[in-house]
């Protein structure tokens, strides 16, 4: 009993003191001759394990404290776990944990500013447009081509045009295009800049 005590109090005293490595340590050893870990135990550790970036060791410490835990001090998990997922670049998860968290304390602050960011930054940026299959068909029935459209429609090979019609087809829109270009500038306006209003 003496033992962990004084466990706890160097846990606590490294934790204070940011000594996460320390925190880690002693954790262990608590852990070791301990049955039953507290949960602030738990949390000392699971907050060092992620500032030392071992994820996945502070993740199982979160993991073993969500059952024992309610209220503010369950959302601070959830918060941790979200975190977690950020960093193993899982912002669905994240968002998830984010969301458990606010439903245990509304009023976490945290909680709501980074699930309203990451709502913001990660939702759909355009909407997938509807498949013809969802699509609904006009008055309710099936909608039928005339023969006309049908036959511009098919899948057939255009008929060809013969190279001479072609390029005197392309003559014929050069000097289309030639002949009704842009209107020539006005040169009184030029000159006189109150004819433009």
């Amino acid at each position: 009993m003496e033992e962990r005590n004084r466990l706890k109090k160097e846990i606590l005293h490294a934790y204070q003191t940011n000594n996460q490595t320390e925190v880690v340590t002693r954790a262990k050893i608590y852990q070791s001759i301990s049955t039953v870990i507290e949960p602030d135990i738990r949390w000392m550790a699971g907050q060092a394990y992620l500032e030392l970036n071992q994820w996945d060791l502070a993740r199982r410490e979160f993991d073993q404290l969500l059952p024992r835990t309610e209220g503010t001090f369950r959302s601070q998990v959830f918060v941790a776990q979200a975190r977690i997922s950020l960093y193993e670049k899982d912002t669905a998860q994240s968002i998830l944990y984010l969301e458990q968290a606010i439903l245990e304390d509304p009023i976490h602050r945290t909680a709501r500013f980074n699930y309203e960011l990451l709502k913001k930054l990660y939702q759909p940026h355009t909407e997938q447009p509807p498949s013809a299959e969802n699509l609904p068909s006009p008055q309710g029935g099936e909608v039928v081509l005339s023969p006309e459209k049908e036959a511009t429609l098919s899948p057939d090979p255009p008929t060809r045009i013969p190279r001479d019609r072609a390029l005197q087809m392309l003559d014929n829109l050069r000097s289309n295009e030639r002949s009704s270009g842009l209107p020539k500038k006005n040169t009184s306006s030029a000159t006189n800049p109150k004819n433009d209003w």
